[in-house]
């Protein structure tokens, strides 16, 4: 058997997979392999070929319209059908775009639609796409989908009596539908009033509803014990006052008890009491068919209209994500939710419905999902795309322990299984090891909010030096990340930037973001290197000088005694092999920056569990927590989102409308906010610009958001995983877009069950 290992150096030194999650374009987490084996469409002799999969979470919903995370985007790529889709081309050694839910690729139809909707009146091209609709589509039931099912879909999608998660894929980042941002935010909206754009008078104060101040609603800290003294002013209780009501107008007696509140908090600011408030604005009314970019042509045509323009690679990419939602199944299972409406669509087995390769059979929580072949999907009669699915049914095991995965795989019950560091060390000269590069960066993420850290001390035990940005700094600069990488890790890189090496910057000339000279000064800015090659990120001698310097800080404020320990706790999934030596080893550099500073013997960091750490971290209920993103590896712009957007953000404390940076832009240098420059890049006046431009600027930003230590990224993640004796991948060499390609079964079930039967379902690799 050929040997199947994927050098890391190669694989950095290839265009990137697209990662993003649920999209139909996503290349597979595990991934590798020899070429396509010559029976590889889904009918064989040999009978039916189920690809037996496993996930350490059972998905808890599914929508296109509404999923979160990685776990939750399972049932969807392999349910869903992209407008377009990407795969390893024939001579595997490029990709191939191919029309699926369209008929043919997009026609720039922008000279018919120049002076209407927002596209300007002298713009001949990039902002309106015509697209005929493939009228073979249709719903696992039979159900046919046509411009109707479209336009029903995106309307959802927006509605902004539902307020769903996913809406923001319509009006953010590079596909911007005209007016859809206005459409999902008609009428009236409730805003923070700390955002500079409204007066006084139009101020409304809440100790109900979540507000800036606390990032939460006021009544979570006045339920605490050892906060609920600080509403009382002058022998008033403020919050018993205030709280009949949702909201009472800024009066100047209000603002005087607000400061007093705030003042009680340890924040003595003037503009302190905005943060208290709200401002309520009106916005227009939008009528969806006329004013949004989305056109029915005819019943199997379509045109999207664009706030601004975008390339046909992008157009392309962006249209591979299955958006679609069945209307009598997302109806029938719609509720009001207080304020708003919500439907369970997504949820259940009967209460979704596939237009995906693979339809739900049954989806037993926590512990088994299985998809069959949807007989009615169209590209099981296009050999072309039918050749890309070897088998027939997948069975997805949930299961939590990674000890329990390898067992099940080494009997022949799973096709791949993820590996260990330890695992590695046994594994590490497989011929049926796979690395997989990832664009995923995993980072310590601090909760740098004192009012917040505040509520989770206890007496004796401080938490507040994670205010301080020299302490941050200072724990970053204690970590050797090369020795993390080697101890905690099954075959990650030591990580530096936001992004990683994976990242494309120009997907018409294949550069990577992390190569350009933008991004690269960037790094060895935040790190104070001379080079990339010396660059380490670790100096625990600067390290034990910021101990020192934000400790006295912090005493002189009183916010730390010499008699306090210091205990950060260190919120994961599960406290598992890995889990636990990463735990170790960050107490373990922290303990030993600490030495010969006041901190000595005083500090220390503890894993505990939190199934819900990143909502936790969102609410301020954390300390730190090992936070991980990646995805849309070709459009690296978009995930400035990430840091500069108040909802996606895991920073707590960090405001990224209120703190700013300076970036230097063709020459010029200029100072805004991060969401400003966020905005200005992905919506605004740079959304079209250059690589170039656009690169500066986002070096700018991560650079500006190192240089905070509200994050401190530790690895770049690759996968190493195990291929059973039956498995390979379409492709050996790692591709733009769609990595690997897909799983190849060279076993039907029944000669699977008899080869492992043969080996005493023990199985050796």
């Amino acid at each position: 058997m050929k040997k199947r290992i994927l050098a890391l150096a190669i694989a950095s030194a290839m265009i990137l997979s697209m990662v993003a999650c649920g999209s139909n374009t996503d290349a597979n987490t595990s991934t590798s392999g020899t070429t396509t084996p010559d029976n590889s469409t889904s009918t064989t002799v040999n009978g039916v070929r189920t690809l037996k999969d496993y996930s350490e979470i059972s998905p808890k919903k599914w929508s296109p319209h509404e999923w979160e995370t990685n776990d939750e985007s399972y049932i969807l790529k392999h349910t869903v059908t992209g407008l377009y889709n990407f795969y390893p081309n024939d001579t595997l050694d490029n990709y191939i775009v191919v029309p699926e839910a369209a008929a043919a690729m997009p026609v720039d139809v922008t000279a018919e639609y120049a002076g209407k909707y927002n596209v300007p009146t002298d713009a001949k091209s990039g902002y309106a796409f015509k697209i005929a609709l493939n009228k073979d589509m249709k719903w696992e039931d039979g159900t046919p989908i046509n411009a109707d099912t479209y336009l029903y879909s995106y309307k959802q999608l927006l509605n902004p009596e539902i307020k769903n998660f996913r809406a923001s894929t319509a009006y953010q980042g590079n596909f911007v539908i005209a007016n859809a941002e206005k459409y999902y935010k008609q009428g009236e909206q409730i805003l923070p009033a700390n955002d500079g754009k409204a007066t006084d008078e139009q101020m409304l104060v809440s100790f109900k509803k979540p507000v800036a101040f606390f990032d939460a609603p006021a009544e979570n800290y006045y339920k605490n014990a050892d906060h609920k003294a600080k509403f009382t002013v002058n022998g008033v209780d403020l919050f018993a006052k205030y709280s009949k009501e949702d909201y009472y107008p800024l009066t100047p007696e209000l603002k005087t008890e607000l400061l007093a509140i705030s003042k009680n908090f340890g924040d003595g600011s003037e503009n302190s009491y905005k943060e208290f408030c709200l401002y309520k604005v009106t916005n227009d009314a939008v009528d969806f068919e006329k004013e949004v970019g989305l056109v029915k042509n005819s019943d199997y045509e379509i045109t999207f209209v664009l706030d601004k323009p975008i390339t046909d690679f992008y157009l392309k990419y962006s249209l591979g994500s299955g958006i679609l939602v069945n209307e009598k199944l997302y109806e029938g299972n719609m509720a009001d939710k207080g304020d708003i409406k919500k439907t369970t669509y997504g949820t259940k087995a009967d209460n979704y419905m596939s237009y995906g390769p693979f339809k739900l059979a049954s989806f037993q929580a926590d512990k088994l999902i299985v998809l069959e072949k949807n007989e009615n999907w169209f590209g099981w009669n296009n050999p072309e795309i039918a050749k890309h699915y070897n088998y027939d049914r997948i069975e997805c095991q949930i299961i939590p322990e990674q000890k329990t995965s390898l067992l099940e795989f080494k009997k022949g019950n799973l096709d791949s299984v993820s590996l260990t560091t330890t695992d590695m060390e046994t594994y590490a000269t497989s011929d049926y090891l796979q690395l997989t590069p990832q664009s995923f960066t995993s980072k310590l993420t601090f909760n740098s909010d004192k009012i917040a850290l505040k509520t989770r001390e206890s007496a004796g035990v401080s938490k507040s030096l994670l205010a301080y940005k020299d302490f941050r700094k200072a724990i970053s600069r204690s970590i050797n990340r090369a020795e993390f990488v080697a101890t905690c890790t099954a075959a990650a890189d030591p990580g530096f930037g936001l992004l990683n090496t994976l990242y494309i910057n120009d997907p018409e000339k294949g550069t990577r973001y992390r190569d350009s000279k933008a991004a690269t000064d960037a790094l060895l800015s935040v790190y104070e290197a001379d080079s990339m090659d010396t660059m380490t990120g670790y100096d625990i001698d600067e390290a034990k000088e910021l101990i020192k310097k934000s400790y006295e800080e912090a005493k002189a404020n009183g916010d730390i005694k010499d008699s306090d320990k210091v205990v950060f706790e260190l919120a994961v999934y599960m406290l598992d092999e890995t889990s636990q030596k990463m735990v170790n080893f960050i107490n373990d550099s922290l303990v030993n920056a600490a030495k010969g500073t006041p901190l000595e013997g005083r500090v220390s960091v503890k894993g505990v569990v939190d199934q819900d750490y990143y909502n936790s971290a969102k609410a301020g209920k954390f300390d730190i927590i090992i936070s991980t993103w990646g995805g849309a590896s070709m459009n690296p712009y978009g995930t400035a989102e990430l840091y500069c957007v108040d909802e996606k953000k895991n920073e707590y404390g960090f405001n990224p409308k209120v703190e700013k940076t300076t970036i230097t832009v063709e020459g010029k240098e200029m100072t805004k906010t991060f969401y400003e420059w966020y905005d200005a890049l992905c919506n605004g006046e740079y959304a079209a610009a250059t690589p170039e431009v656009r690169t500066q600027i986002l070096a700018g930003i991560e650079k500006g958001i190192l240089e905070t230590y509200t994050t401190a990224p530790i690895y770049y993640r690759t996968s190493g995983s195990l291929l059973s004796h039956r498995t390979i991948m379409e492709t050996e060499e790692f591709l733009p877009v769609v990595g690997f390609g897909n799983y190849v079964l060279d076993k039907s079930d029944a000669d699977w069950a008899e080869y492992c039967k043969s080996n005493n379902y023990d199985l050796k690799y």
